[in-house]
């Protein structure tokens, strides 16, 4: 029994000879990594020579220099602050809401009223269009970018869809369509609108 207690304390004292040895090594590391430092940025020596814990030295030039680096990062805040808004915004998206009247061009001319709703840049609604003599059902739907109106206009009595492509400016808006029939047939045009 007094043999095991012996090796146990001396095994309690090696490792505390051990541990104080790497601690030393560990500080006198840190040391060099702290003369290191000071020697790459002289202007700040006396601040990274001064023990935790302890008040950072009181020489004028120290305040003055803390004082102009508070200044700088402020002028960095300001600038930023004028660099953001200079950044110009998304464009807004165009109102398109309302009730429209739209003349569909190629050979012959067409009329249509229509009333659009939207949702952010969603568009869609529902109307008639005037074609040989009468009137059919149309419904439409799409999107508008800025100013730039896409929609489809779709005549389910006919299956035929007039795509449309118009630039709006206030309660106007003129483009182009591309028209395609359910018998494969394509045609194309101008369209004028209104809105009321």
């Amino acid at each position: 029994m007094r043999i095991e207690l012996l090796i146990l304390l001396a095994l309690v004292l090696f490792s505390l000879f051990a541990l104080s040895a790497d601690s030393q090594s560990w500080a006198d590391a840190a040391r060099a990594e702290r003369e290191s430092w000071a020697a790459a940025h002289p202007s700040s020596a006396n601040f990274v020579n001064t023990p935790i814990g302890s008040s950072t030295p009181s020489s004028d030039s120290s305040l003055h220099q803390a004082a102009n680096n508070a200044l700088d990062m402020t002028d960095v805040v300001n600038q930023s602050l004028v660099i953001n808004d200079t950044i110009p915004k998304p464009n807004e998206t165009t109102p398109v809401s309302g009730n429209w009247s739209l003349e569909i061009s190629d050979d012959t001319a067409q009329n249509a009223t229509l009333a659009i709703f939207q949702n952010g840049n969603t568009v869609f609604g529902k109307g008639h269009v005037n074609v040989n003599n009468g009137t059919i059902t149309a419904t439409a739907c799409g999107s508008i970018s800025d100013n730039k109106l896409n929609i489809g206009l779709v005549m389910p009595e006919k299956i035929t869809l007039y795509q449309l492509s118009m630039t709006v400016n206030g309660n106007s808006a003129i483009g182009s369509y591309t028209a395609f029939t359910a018998n494969g047939s394509t045609s194309s045009g101008t369209v004028k609108g209104v809105r009321s």
